[in-house]
Formats: C-alpha cells, sequence, structure tokens
C-alpha cells in the first residue's frame, strides 16, 4: 500500500489527508473516515449478486495499513459503517475489530447505521455518537445546512471526471470549502457522485498520489 499524504490546516488544527481515502488527525492520532459499508457485499450475495467478500477483506486491509502507518490509536468513522443488516460480513468485521488491540473506534451515526447502540457495543465499537465535536470541528455524517461551525462529513461518496490523453477518469476526492470538508467513502465497493458534489478545494487521489485540481 502506497500512502500519499497531503497537509491541510483548516481553523487552526492540523490535518493530514491521504490516496488511502482517510483522514489523519495528529492532535487526538485520529484516522478520520466515511462510508465503509461493513456488509455491502453479503447483501449483494443475499439478493443473487455474486460479490465476494474479498472486497470488503481489502478495505480492512488498508485500513489497519493506516492504523499501523500512523501508529493511531482512535478510528472515527463519520457514518455508514454498516450498509444494511447484519450478515456474515459484519460477523468477520467484529473478529477483525478483535485485532485492534488498543485502537478505539467511535461511530458517528450514518443513515445506513440501523442497529442498536447495544448491539454495536457487543460487535466492538468504543463509542455511538449521533456527532463528535473536538475544538472547533464537529464531525457528522450528512452536511447540515445550518450548521455554524466547521463540520467534516461524508455520504456523498465524492468524485470529480478528468480528461487525460488516455480519456476520462473518474476520481475520488476530499472537498474543502469555508464550512466544511467532505469526505470520500472510505470503501472502494461504493459509486462515485461527480454530480452534486458542491464546490470548493478538491484534493484528488489515485493509488499513487493525491494532488489539487
Amino acid at each position: 500500500m502506497q500512502v500519499a499524504e497531503k497537509d491541510i490546516h483548516l481553523r487552526g488544527e492540523h490535518f493530514v489527508l491521504t490516496n488511502q481515502r482517510a483522514l489523519y488527525w495528529p492532535r487526538y492520532r485520529s484516522l478520520v473516515l466515511s462510508d465503509l459499508h461493513v456488509g455491502k457485499a453479503a447483501h449483494f450475495r443475499r439478493n443473487g449478486i455474486a460479490v465476494p467478500s474479498s472486497v470488503m477483506h481489502k478495505d480492512l486491509d488498508r485500513l489497519k495499513g493506516l492504523c499501523e502507518f500512523f501508529d493511531a490509536k482512535e478510528i472515527v468513522v463519520a457514518g455508514d459503517l454498516l450498509h444494511a443488516s447484519e450478515n456474515s460480513d459484519v460477523a468477520y468485521f467484529s473478529q477483525w475489530l478483535e485485532e485492534l488491540q488498543g485502537i478505539e473506534i467511535i461511530l458517528v451515526e450514518g443513515n445506513h447505521d440501523r442497529i442498536s447502540k447495544k448491539r454495536w457495543i457487543e460487535i466492538g465499537i468504543g463509542a455511538v455518537l449521533p456527532e463528535l465535536t473536538r475544538g472547533p470541528v464537529t464531525v457528522v455524517h450528512e452536511f447540515k445546512a445550518d450548521f455554524t461551525g466547521f463540520q467534516i462529513n461524508g455520504h456523498v461518496h465524492p468524485g470529480v471526471v478528468l480528461q487525460s490523453k488516455t480519456g476520462r477518469l473518474r476520481l475520488p476526492c476530499f472537498l474543502h470549502n469555508p464550512g466544511s470538508l467532505l469526505l470520500p467513502a472510505f470503501s472502494t465497493f461504493t459509486g462515485l457522485d461527480t454530480t452534486r458534489t458542491p464546490k470548493g478545494d478538491v484534493y484528488c487521489f489515485d493509488e499513487d498520489s493525491i494532488f489539487t485540481i
């Protein structure tokens, strides 16, 4: 796994954007990501579409690699950790969490996270919150139009279309504007919304690099 980094400073806080679909918040030794969608592959299989569990396993391997790369002590998921109801992928995820010794998982609930807080704790999530505020920054799942502070959010799965010598490229991205930082979907098994992403500073990335456009 090649980790490319982009340092940015927002509201007096230092963040590191990465090409691995997450950001690192050094002050808290925290990885912040959104839209992991655990259980999506199993949900598709249950509905007759052959999607291997290896899709999710690769996402989790990448997350574990990021924890090791940054020596993170915490993972904050800005919603949609789960995709649908519990299934075999969720059971695998619970076992995977046991390997992350010393790393706390905080879930900011998203629209897909429809199981009880008690069940989340049983699975291995340390805290389940409607939002998480630290200093001048609040982590939410969906953008709040009436929010007056600075928010980090997910939900949209932002992407952009670029023209290259070989054709059109669709790349995931981070999007920053004065009031928010929109995260890409952490799961690679998601679509890209290139039609309704808000204007702002765009940080695209691929397997090897992260860059502004």
